[in-house]
């Protein structure tokens, strides 16, 4: 009688571990339909039933992927589809990814440029500068009207207009052709 009590013991063991694993699983299975992702509460109770990866990336969706969150990167995270994640596992799952594409454009934008590529960089910076002065004169012209053209400012406000016209002139004779 006491092997098949012990035996009967090991079987609801087992049964319960077995449980047990499986509610990682179910987590992963939640929808995320209704659920208040500002509940730190809510959260961390979903967390405990995910791996440690999951969970991570869980936090990660949380914290920075889901709209309601105070530190929403901004940009909603979509499924091939395009449609959002219906449940924890898409989630987690679509955050990987987000995560995984950021650490490549990283690692793409640590890249040295070529000297092309620094060549237009400089070139997009200076047309920058040059839109500035034009915004500064459309600024002064609507505080003064026609009269602006006569200040001090619009004239030196022109002469850096003029330096940098020259300086985009200079840098797009030497860019080659197709390139």
């Amino acid at each position: 009688m006491d092997f098949f009590m012990k035996l009967r013991g090991i079987g609801v063991l087992t049964a319960a571990l077995l449980v047990a694993g499986c509610l990682g699983n179910g987590a992963r299975e939640r929808s995320l339909a209704g659920l208040d992702l500002s509940n730190m509460e809510l959260v961390r109770d979903l967390g405990e039933g995910l791996s440690g990866d999951d969970r991570a990336a869980f936090s990660t969706y949380v914290l920075i992927h889901a709209p309601s969150s105070p530190s929403f990167c901004g940009e909603r995270l979509f499924a091939r589809d395009g449609r959002e994640p219906l449940t924890v596992g898409e989630a987690i799952d679509l955050t990987r990814l987000r995560e995984f594409e950021i650490r490549l454009a990283r690692a793409e934008e640590a890249k040295p440029l070529t000297p092309v590529q620094l060549a237009r960089r400089q070139v997009r910076f200076t047309d920058d500068q040059r839109g500035m002065v034009s915004d500064q004169q459309t600024l002064l012209f609507a505080k003064y009207g026609a009269a602006a053209r006569q200040t001090p400012e619009w004239a030196a406000l022109e002469r850096r207009k003029a330096e940098y016209e020259r300086q985009l002139a200079e840098m797009r004779a030497k860019d080659p052709p197709g390139a």
